[in-house]
């Protein structure tokens, strides 16, 4: 299998884009998920027009949307990006999708991202983290019901070309035994 693409850790203080891909998205929620990023210790950069930006369906035109990620995925001034939220759309901006080129980006989403995140594995072997969105996940808060998990957001945000070796809660075992591989969201 070809070599997986990790994105480079985030540090403290680094900057992150927030991207709305899919549906639009509550201000609210967005503003209480961009103080969480800042809590968490990160700058979140965005364009309020864009971000905030309302269509039929979806959270602007596709061609807005399509712009908004190229230029998210290749700038050098951020280090990660942060979907708003999911909902549905961002599969309309995989058409003619490149990133070639650049280097693997730190990309956190889910839902309606996926599409994105198989989409970047599939054609450039980049790695993906499926995990909370700022007007989804992030917005309520850590560790609380329709929050996140602190712990392991942080350690994905920060080890990633160490590896990761999160703990995982669970108690009991589906299936006994064990087993190695590569994981893909879905």
């Amino acid at each position: 299998m070809p070599q997986a693409l990790k994105p480079e850790a985030l540090h403290p203080a680094d900057a992150v884009r927030i991207l709305s891909l899919a549906s639009p998205v509550d201000p609210a929620r967005l503003q209480r998920g961009v103080e969480e990023i800042v809590r968490l210790g990160y700058t979140p950069m965005f364009d309020p027009e864009k971000v905030l930006a309302r269509g039929d369906f979806f959270a602007g035109t596709t061609a807005e949307r399509g712009t908004a990620l190229r230029e998210a995925l290749t700038e050098t001034t951020t280090r990660g990006i942060f979907c708003s939220r999911g909902g549905y759309g961002s599969n309309y901006l995989l058409d003619g999708l490149s990133v070639a080129l650049a280097s693997p980006k730190l990309l956190v989403g889910y839902s309606d991202l996926t599409s994105l995140q198989i989409f970047l594995w599939q054609k450039f072997r980049w790695v993906s983290f499926y995990g909370p969105m700022a007007a989804a996940g992030l917005d309520r808060g850590a560790g609380v019901p329709d929050g996140y998990d602190p712990d392991s957001l942080t350690r994905a945000l920060t080890e990633t070309k160490t590896g990761w070796t999160i703990p995982l809660a669970g108690t009991e075992a589906i299936m006994p035994g064990s087993a190695d591989g590569v994981l893909l969201g879905g």
